[in-house]
């Protein structure tokens, strides 16, 4: 073979080892792209689920908080807010919009994180995560302490996913107060109790003095609030030591910048007190008292050593006096049927006529004969009723305008009204009800409860004109909210202030101490106020209420709420206007 044949024939090994080259080099490009791919894919599969987290971490956190935190709530504190707002809506309402409401309209968001994040967090996280998505599947989630299990999953995402909270679509409910938050102005006393012995007047004039005298406190509280201001004024009544184990009570009148009259004792046997003083104006049994601005005392009692009706005065720093009161007419019982109403005696009696007659003695005129108070004749005999037996027959208020004279008959009561110095003309009044004054009107509130959405308020109101009542059902109340009725009686109190119905109550087992306020035919359209969270204590979820107690007390122009919790006792102004506001207490030793 010629060398040139040689030179041209192909070099099949040089061929083979560079196709073997080529080829390695193609496999190794391909490998590049291929793991290139992958891990663009990765990664740009790992930027989706984070977008996807993250906005589903907003999502969730508007929707279970309605918006940004303020500065001095907790998570804890906004998901109660929440859900009292929540627990107004009616039954009916959860049934047939239930996914639609607060909180169950987060359900489809935290199911979506769990499946988001199923199999990719630990188990604590994923049962924290699942069990929030059970809760919220329940349509009686709204009822339920969540708060738990939304600030478990909120602190999850609040790791994985940091971002702030959105702005809600929706306004916020207003902020509500707990017994860590109460202001510290308005405390009457740090210890708290059931108020089962607090007391005022018994006929309530234009102030409201509140006695309490709980074993706890080291003497009797005395606090007075009056129309003119919102300061209050309290004072323990040490000068009362002596007496403090016979019980006292607030059974006389007074004028608003008087002293008060304490009664200690079985209605007042063992000392009738002007506050600020440890000598006793007297010791008798007592129908009723006045203590007068200008320092004059008056107690109206029973003498036992003459048998007869007497009226005692004094005034500070001078003996005390008695005048043996004896009327020309029948009494059947000077308990039930006399009473010393501010500057009036008033006695029920019966005439030689066989006439029943409501007579008067005013203190500033001379002598101790009686007259006929210019009302005519009283339609029915009283009735001591079940329950009522130490209750007087003749009661009354007092407003700027008038004095009111409740009378109690058998079937109905009698009202006459004192004005200008004359009594009118009986008007017919329920013969139940708490009473009271303002301008030329009497007021009769009571409250009937009954479990399961049966509780009735009644509502009456009367001038020399005559009553008009309203009765208010249940559903009136609770909106027919069950998760809003009250549990006990003492779980709800109602009064009239300035012609409007005022109800305070312990909503539920999770619907805190609600306030609402309007004329009775307006009631049940009108809004709650949300006025203590009483399941926060010390920053934590309290399983049971923090509130021991509550009383509501009503005068011409204003209205007091005492409170009572884990945080001691604390006093509000509530206003005709449905204003609520911390009364500025201040306590003398």
């Amino acid at each position: 073979m010629q060398a040139s044949e040689r030179d041209s024939s192909p070099d099949f090994g040089a061929l083979g080892a560079r196709s073997r080259r080529n080829r390695r080099i193609v496999f190794a490009l391909l490998g590049l792209l291929i793991v290139g791919g992958i891990g663009f894919a990765v990664f740009s599969a790992k930027r989706t689920r984070e977008a996807e987290l993250a906005a589903l971490a907003s999502e969730l956190r508007v929707c279970l908080l309605g918006g940004p935190l303020s500065d001095k709530e907790s998570l804890l504190e906004r998901f109660r807010r929440l859900q009292m707002h929540a627990l107004g809506h009616s039954d009916t309402a959860r049934v047939t919009q239930g996914k639609n409401l607060w909180p169950l309209t987060c359900h489809d968001p935290a199911d979506r994180l769990a499946k988001l994040l199923k199999g990719s967090v630990s188990e604590t996280e994923a049962k924290a995560i699942s069990d929030l998505v059970t809760l919220l599947a329940k349509p009686e989630s709204v009822t339920k302490d969540g708060a738990d299990s939304v600030a478990a999953v909120l602190a999850y995402l609040d790791g994985a996913s940091p971002g702030p909270v959105p702005s809600g679509k929706h306004a916020l409910p207003p902020a509500v107060a707990n017994v860590d938050t109460l202001p510290a102005s308005a405390q009457l006393s740090k210890k708290g109790t059931a108020l089962g012995k607090c007391y005022t007047e018994d006929n309530p004039g234009l102030s409201l003095p509140v006695l309490i005298d709980e074993e706890g406190l080291q003497a009797p509280l005395l606090c007075v609030f009056r129309a003119s201001g919102d300061d209050a004024g309290c004072r323990s009544l040490g000068e009362l030591s002596a007496v403090r184990g016979h019980g006292v009570r607030m059974l006389g009148t007074s004028d608003p910048e008087a002293p008060n009259l304490v009664f200690a004792g079985r209605r007042g046997a063992e000392g009738i007190f002007a506050t600020g003083t440890a000598t006793p104006i007297d010791r008798v049994y007592s129908y009723g008292g006045y203590s007068a601005k200008d320092g004059k005392v008056s107690v109206l009692g029973w003498d036992e050593e003459a048998r007869t009706l007497v009226l005692v005065q004094g005034e500070k720093g001078r003996p005390s006096s008695r005048t043996p009161l004896r009327p020309n007419f029948r009494v059947g019982n000077f308990f039930y049927g006399s009473q010393l109403l501010w500057d009036q005696v008033l006695v029920r009696g019966v005439t030689p006529n066989d006439e029943r007659r409501l007579y008067t003695l005013p203190l500033g005129r001379g002598g101790a004969s009686f007259e006929l108070a210019d009302i005519g004749e009283l339609p029915e005999p009283g009735m001591i009723r079940h329950g009522e037996e130490e209750e007087p027959h003749l009661t009354g208020c007092r407003s700027a305008q008038a004095t009111v004279v409740r009378v109690r008959g058998s079937e109905n009561d009698s009202l006459t009204f004192r004005m200008q110095d004359r009594f009118t003309q009986p008007v017919q009044a329920p013969a139940y009800g708490t009473l009271g004054c303002y301008g030329t009107t009497a007021t009769f509130v009571r409250v009937a409860h009954g479990g399961g959405g049966s509780t009735k308020i009644f509502h009456s109101a009367c001038t020399t004109a005559g009553c008009s009542h309203s009765v208010l059902k249940g559903q009136a109340l609770d909106k027919d909210s069950s998760e809003l009725r009250p549990e006990s009686a003492t779980d709800i109190a109602a009064v009239d202030l300035a012609g409007k119905l005022l109800v305070v109550w312990n909503a539920g087992q999770r619907g805190g101490i609600r306030m609402r306020m309007a004329p009775p035919d307006l009631f049940s359209r009108a809004d709650d106020v949300m006025i203590l969270d009483d399941h926060v204590w010390e920053g934590k979820l309290a399983r049971e209420t923090t509130v021991l107690g509550f009383r509501l007390y009503s005068r011409e122009g204003f209205a007091v709420l005492l409170l009572s919790s884990m945080a001691g006792v604390h006093a509000f102004r509530i206003t005709p206007d449905g204003a609520v506001k911390p009364w500025n207490v201040r306590v003398a030793g």
